[in-house]
């Protein structure tokens, strides 16, 4: 489980254009933020520079996947939320 001091924010950027309707959005920034605090980035096993896009099986009308992308960077990670094609999804990350 990763571990994140009380006084640090964890800041999730949106990178989604402004086609895509907002209780979409709203959904999946609700799933993503549930991933950070239940679940450890490291175990991705991704190096400097290497980011991996996960799937809450959220789509818009266009069929691309609004991803939760975890970029590794020299100071930690980075989080951004993303619209991308299905063949760009590389986890898809089921609530049961």
């Amino acid at each position: 489980m990763l571990l994140v001091p009380a006084d640090e924010v964890i800041e999730i950027y949106d990178k989604i254009n402004g086609g895509v309707r907002k209780e979409i959005k709203e959904k999946a920034m609700e799933e993503a933020e549930k991933w950070i605090d239940s679940e450890d980035p490291e175990k991705l096993g991704l190096k400097i520079g290497q980011f991996r896009n996960l799937s809450f099986n959220i789509s818009t009308q266009k069929k691309n996947h609004i991803c939760l992308r975890i970029l590794r960077t020299e100071s930690g990670f980075e989080f951004e939320l993303v619209s991308i094609p299905k063949n760009e999804v590389d986890f898809y990350v089921s609530r049961g």
